[in-house]
């Protein structure tokens, strides 16, 4: 029978193998941390799996940064301005990437929440804007937090 020892040998040359190199730099404290919580094993294993997938998604942005070749690495302040315009949201529909851009625009939204000012111009109704976004859930977030302390000013015209 394997000890313990063993055991975790073998998780680590499984994951040296499979090229999962957060999950091993992370097992010993995920461990005992799972222990501590008495997380059921399918938690822990999601907790890891989230720890990798979290890694790749950063190394993929590094990648590209660095295949863009642009002379200075600069970051978009989207957070830190007094005032954010995005003009004419809804204009073209966000590319589904797993509704990742919705996640994307929900944070920056988020962030700014109750921070600063966020002007958004949109010829779409809000019921409509989760179709917009790819995400409904996400969209009632964003929207509630858009409404939220806002003012909102609709310009119709009608039809000639």
């Amino acid at each position: 029978m394997k000890t313990h020892e063993q055991t975790l040998d073998k998780i680590r040359a499984h994951l040296k193998t499979l090229k999962l190199t957060r999950m091993d730099k992370e097992l010993d404290a995920q461990l005992s941390l799972a222990v501590k919580e008495k997380l059921p094993p399918s938690l822990f294993l999601e907790r890891m799996l989230a720890l990798e997938a979290a890694d790749l998604v950063q190394r993929r942005m590094e990648r590209r940064i660095v295949e863009s070749k642009l002379p200075q690495r600069k970051l978009l302040a989207y957070l830190s301005a007094e005032v954010l315009l995005i003009d004419e949201l809804g204009f073209d529909r966000l590319e589904q990437e797993s509704a990742r851009n919705a996640s994307l625009f929900f944070k920056v939204i988020d962030g700014r929440y109750t921070k600063a000012s966020t002007i958004v111009t949109t010829n779409v109704d809000f019921k409509d804007l989760g179709d917009y976004l790819g995400d409904p859930v996400v969209t009632t977030a964003i929207v509630d937090r858009m409404i939220h302390h806002s003012v909102i000013i609709s310009i119709w015209r009608p039809d000639s």
